[in-house]
């Protein structure tokens, strides 16, 4: 599938329970099918993805809306603001500092693996949750 038909990608941690966590619950709330999820190790990525700067993509969600990347706060808050209500109301916290959410960010992004433990996203993740992962 060619990324020029995908409007919203989210690029997460593919190791990461807390990170993967996220995407089963986007995958449940999000029934129109807007966003698709990859993560670094998939061939998508490093197909379709590496004219982005991105860096860190093991220990940051990134957002791709159309041409823009969204990386850290800024792209979860994005993230649930395109979600039907009362997800979209977070999207009101990026009127909030970004060096105070992306601080936040990053404390739970430097520990989430010892806090939530680690596992590959194909194990628990049904076939129907499995078909929103471009790899």
């Amino acid at each position: 599938m060619g990324d020029h038909f995908i409007n919203e990608i989210i690029i997460f941690d593919g190791d990461c329970l807390l990170c993967n966590s996220f995407v089963r619950v986007l995958i449940g709330i999000d029934k129109n099918k807007r966003f698709y999820f990859t993560h670094p190790g998939s061939n998508y990525f490093a197909k379709y993805l590496s004219r982005h700067e991105i860096s860190d993509p093991d220990k940051t969600v990134y957002l791709i809306s159309g041409n823009r990347l969204y990386s850290k706060s800024d792209a979860v808050l994005l993230i649930l603001g395109k979600l039907p209500v009362p997800w979209k109301y977070f999207k009101y916290l990026r009127f909030s500092p970004r060096f105070l959410r992306d601080m936040i960010y990053d404390l739970i992004a430097r520990n989430r693996k010892k806090l939530f433990g680690s596992k590959n996203y194909c194990d628990f993740m049904s076939e129907n949750e499995r078909k929103r992962i471009l790899d």
